[in-house]
């Protein structure tokens, strides 16, 4: 009987519930992967795809239409994502994939893990804080020096609140800011947990509130553009400053985007300090760079020696841009008033630029642009190309013509001939070109291999030839001879095995193998009749020292029957 939904515990609820999830995460920078997921569910519903019961994070689904809770297969979504439902990882990286299946567990099992979140502002946060017993650089501190130190949060309720749960002692065992931007969107800040379930249940909390949670939120990295949004807050009375999370990581370039009150804050101190009064100017609100004495930026760039006056907008600049008439400009001056010219590359005057046949260059090279006997566009003349249809710019020159691999002139592509990729002219074609002797096939010279036969393509070449293992030469396979060899077989041309297997040189025949050569050439049946005549005429050539080639010769010519008996033919 097959089972339905309605069978499984739950069911009905736990699949709302992974749809709801579904629809959060969407809404929440993972519109496709949320997108991609559901349908994926949905078109797969054989497996009835749930969260688990039991398991946090996990997810069951059936393999068999009668399965119920018990024996349904229990996995992680992304597994189930990538093997059931063969969603690849060019429809939806790995990352993408995981970081959104965080983001489900945590609104789906919130409420399940028996965590109440809650929330406070203003002076509520140094409370939390001072309860808060995980790791944390603000951590263990006196309630006095926190006081001091958090006064920005506390001072700016409306503009900052915490999300905190706490333990059965009344200590904060997970915590994390939440800002009010003045974009009016609300974004996470880095999730501090002594207990990883608490910081779930916090970014769950997080996300039913249409709160922005970053793609990392252990970490305060996150997954859209900070500078997009600025937050505005009340900074009177206050010097010292926390360490910022998300703020320090992604605006410690951009430091008068945060604080509007003035020109920036030190944003990376953990002992406080950040706010000073520049010893030059006497301005309250500044970068202080932890300098001793502190003073703001612009007194910074006019006290460095590097430092000068920008002639046209009057701000200090360092290391500035300078013209020929000696006046230095700062880089946004620079860029904004000066240009290159297209044809000498001198640094102009915007203004002292002119335009000849539609290119922007100095007066000296007004009479150095050339059209383009082609498309009639302007062209400065150490680019103008000289063809045989006339003088071209670079752009026509590309599109109509070729350089010729073997000559390296250059020809136009209706008149080029390519092969392997490799353009050539109608005369260096046939040069370069011919056809294997085997398959017929059109091949570069560079490709082929040269054999008696003639040119052989690299194919036939590995199909049909072998190396003669002796003399280094190669051979088609069907000439080569075969040889047993202490390591293994190995092939020989017909020049070198006769080399290998000289003829006998008593009866002619040829010798079959490497070991029955000996210093005589001789074979085995001729060289036992020579023992066996020895015995015969009890002759010891050792002792009576008679030449082998005297003795040889005796036999030919006097004992020719003698070798007849052992059914041998002598040669004479």
């Amino acid at each position: 009987m097959r089972t339905t939904l309605y069978d499984l515990e739950n069911g009905k609820e736990r699949f709302a519930k992974m749809m709801l999830a579904l629809d959060v995460v969407a809404k929440n920078g993972h519109k496709k992967s949320g997108l991609l997921v559901k349908n994926a569910i949905l078109k797969n519903d054989d497996l009835m795809i749930l969260p688990s019961v039991e398991d946090y994070g996990k997810y069951s689904y059936s393999t068999k239409p009668e399965q119920n809770d018990n024996n349904r297969t229990k996995t992680t979504l992304p597994r189930i994502m990538r093997r059931r439902c063969s969603l690849s990882s060019d429809q939806i990286s790995d990352p993408q994939l995981g970081d959104m299946t965080n983001l489900m567990n945590s609104i789906i099992w919130e409420s399940d893990e028996g965590h109440v979140v809650l929330e406070t502002s203003g002076e509520g946060i140094v409370d939390v804080y001072q309860k808060y017993i995980g790791v944390s650089c603000m951590s263990a501190m006196s309630r006095d020096f926190s006081e001091r130190l958090l006064a920005i949060y506390s001072n700016n309720p409306e503009k900052v609140r915490i999300f905190y749960v706490s333990d059965s002692r009344g200590r904060a065992i997970a915590k994390a800011l939440v800002w009010k931007t003045d974009q009016g969107d609300e974004i996470l800040e880095r999730v501090y947990d002594y207990e990883s379930s608490a910081a779930r249940a916090i970014i769950g909390k997080a996300y039913r509130e249409g709160i922005k949670v970053q793609e990392n939120p252990y970490s305060g990295m996150g997954d859209y553009e900070l500078e997009d949004y600025t937050v505005t807050v009340n900074i009177e009375g206050i010097k010292d400053l926390p360490y910022f999370d998300s703020w320090k990581a992604n605006w410690a370039s951009k430091r008068d985007h945060f604080l509007l009150a003035g020109d920036g804050v030190y944003l990376n101190s953990t002992e406080g300090g950040g706010i000073e009064t520049c010893a030059s100017c006497g301005d309250k609100t500044l970068w202080t760079y932890e300098e001793e004495p502190a003073v703001c930026q612009s007194c910074d760039f006019s006290l460095s020696p590097n430092s000068v006056k920008c002639d046209l907008c009057g701000d200090w600049a360092q290391d500035p841009w300078s013209d020929n008439d000696g006046n230095n400009y700062c880089y946004h001056c620079y860029d904004t008033n000066f240009t290159t010219c297209t044809c000498c590359r001198c640094v102009t005057k915007r203004e002292d630029m002119i335009v000849s046949n539609g290119v922007l260059v100095c007066k000296n090279c007004e009479d150095k642009v050339v059209l383009c006997e082609c498309c009639g566009q302007g062209e400065v003349q150490r680019y103008i190309r000289v063809t045989t249809i006339g003088e071209i710019c670079s752009s026509c020159y590309s599109n109509q013509f070729f350089r010729c691999f073997g000559c390296d002139h250059s020809f136009l592509k209706e008149d080029g001939q390519e092969i392997n990729g490799y353009t050539y002219c109608a005369k260096c074609f046939s040069e370069h070109t011919t056809n294997c002797v085997h398959c017929g096939d059109l091949v570069r010279k560079r490709n082929t291999h040269t054999t008696r036969e003639g040119a052989v393509c690299e194919g036939c070449f590995n199909h049909l030839y072998c190396r003669c293992d002796d003399c280094g030469e190669y051979i088609p396979v069907s000439e080569a001879k075969e040889q047993n060899g202490f390591f293994g077989n190995f092939y020989v041309c017909q020049r070198c095995w006769e080399i290998r297997h000289p003829n006998c040189s008593i009866c002619g025949d040829r010798l079959e193998t490497w070991g029955e050569r000996n210093e005589n050439n001789t074979c085995p049946k001729c060289e036992e009749s020579i023992t066996n005549y020895s015995r015969m005429m009890d002759i010891r050539t050792s002792e009576i020292r008679v030449p082998m080639n005297y003795l040889m010769d005796t036999l030919a010519s006097s004992h020719v029957s003698l070798a007849r008996q052992v059914n041998y033919p002598v040669a004479i």
